[in-house]
């Protein structure tokens, strides 16, 4: 019985810290893009539904508008690929770098990797309700996420 007491002592003091989650910009990018390169990487309205505990309520109503919006089959759509990489051709791995930050905005760049090639993402966060989330992905050639959610068709 002593030997399971103070087992219990010090394994939950462990399972509370490990339950917790960090939130620094860089913990919620790398958590965001480990569960991306995990599952399935297209943009689809399920593969963005798992993503909303990361993303703010803003850009999550602008993704709905975009997936609402009436397509043509015989077009290129303004998104055509996966806008968390940037790419057609999903990367095979992911680093994540350290964040530029103020008090609540920050930006943390992303560089993939695909093949020999390598090109960076930057995440823009806001903190809202105590928590950082993503606001805005932007791309080395300038445009952002949000600018291609509003492109029209």
């Amino acid at each position: 019985m002593p030997l399971r007491f103070v087992l219990l002592i010090l394994l939950v003091p462990l399972a509370v810290a490990c339950a917790r989650r960090e939130d620094t910009p860089q913990a919620i990018v790398q958590e965001l893009f480990a569960d991306h390169f995990m599952t399935d990487m297209a943009f689809t309205p399920a593969s963005v539904a798992r993503k909303r505990q990361w993303l703010t309520p803003g850009l999550g109503r602008e993704i709905d508008a975009y997936f609402a919006r009436p397509t043509k089959p015989d077009e290129v759509p303004p998104i055509d690929g996966d806008p968390f990489t940037n790419s057609q051709d999903y990367p095979s791995s992911f680093a994540v770098g350290e964040t530029t930050n103020g008090a609540e905005m920050a930006t943390v760049p992303v560089v993939m990797t695909t093949g020999a090639e390598k090109q960076t993402v930057k995440v823009q966060l806001v903190r809202q309700s105590g928590a950082w989330l993503v606001y805005d992905l932007a791309y080395e050639d300038g445009t952002t996420f949000r600018a291609l959610l509003k492109a029209p068709p």
